[in-house]
């Protein structure tokens, strides 16, 4: 292992670090999946910023930091604030300097965010399996609030996922522009519990997603967005009955018959969700942990956007 020598720096990061940060994400990450016998995610080659990295810089520029040794990233950490709720949507340390405390000198830099309202909330999501990093947060006071099953259906040549039926027919309109957005921060509140505007602005300009009203009739039933063609996230409804509906729904928008799949993280009291899924071939692959200092959802109405935002 590397001797951690007197030149380890902590700076906040610019937009230009973004190729490096994303490159020590995904490494990790995979180095975390080979230790538990998890397949690595599919990393491209070609080198680019990550632009949910360079949004978190733009929204939040006193919360993201990287760690260096010399000129390389050894680690980075990023969270925002929104609504009064502080959330830590990245922090890795490069597997050949953990143990040495860096994790620890990043959360406490990205805790610190200039923002005009009083911060009610800390939370995060993390991988149930990183046992070190669910220590660290619980010893900040972050505690495990809730399951986070991540359920995926896996595309095979020449199948797709079998179309769904249900008793609705919804309205659907694309979500495309900024005047829709006070829709979505009323639903947002009401479940999520925070407003998160700059998410939603996010979502309409990246041209890799696409995001859904849906209406009962006249009734606002709920909105959904899809990322990258593969993962649903979030799924947002206005009562209980309509979540298996609209994210039928959401699945029969994008069946996929080639390469790829469906992700969705649903959370585990959702278990009669859980089920409905499994009757549709999606298995659960992973298992992530929400972590927080206070309870802050309705979780019978809302399915998480990713682990980096909730």
């Amino acid at each position: 292992m590397p001797r951690i020598k007197s030149n380890i720096s902590v700076r906040r990061l610019k937009k230009t670090d973004t190729i490096k940060s994303n490159k020590l994400v995904m490494d990790t990450i995979n180095q975390l999946r080979k230790e538990h016998n998890l397949y690595p995610y599919p990393f491209p080659e070609k080198r680019r910023r990550n632009k949910l990295m360079i949004h978190l810089i733009d929204t939040d520029p006193a919360g993201s930091y990287g760690a260096f040794a010399g000129n390389k990233m050894i680690g980075y950490s990023s969270a925002m604030v929104r609504d009064g709720q502080w959330y830590l949507a990245f922090l890795f340390v490069d597997p050949k300097y953990q143990g040495r405390g860096i994790g620890k000198r990043l959360l406490k830099r990205s805790l610190i965010i200039t923002k005009d309202e009083e911060i009610h909330t800390h939370s995060l999501a993390t991988f149930a399996y990183n046992a070190p990093a669910v220590a660290l947060y619980t010893a900040f006071g972050f505690h495990p609030i809730e399951s986070l099953p991540m359920m995926v259906w896996r595309a095979r040549k020449g199948k797709q996922v079998r179309r769904i039926r249900n008793d609705y027919h919804f309205r659907i309109i694309n979500i495309d522009n900024y005047e829709q957005i006070e829709v979505l921060n009323r639903l947002d509140k009401k479940n999520r519990g925070i407003y998160r505007p700059e998410e939603h602005k996010f979502w309409i300009d990246l041209d890799t997603a696409k995001g859904y009203l849906f209406y009962d009739g006249r009734k606002l039933a709920g909105y959904s967005q899809i990322i990258r063609d593969e993962i649903i996230a979030p799924v947002n409804v206005t009562r209980p009955e309509y979540m298996v509906p609209v994210l039928s729904e959401m699945i029969n928008l994008h069946r996929k018959p080639e390469e790829g799949g469906i992700v969705l993280w649903v959370p585990g009291r959702r278990g009669d969700v859980m089920e409905f899924l499994m009757k549709h071939d999606f298995k659960v692959e992973e298992l992530e942990i929400l972590m927080s200092d206070r309870m802050f959802f309705n979780l019978d109405c809302y399915l998480p956007a990713n682990l980096a935002f909730f």
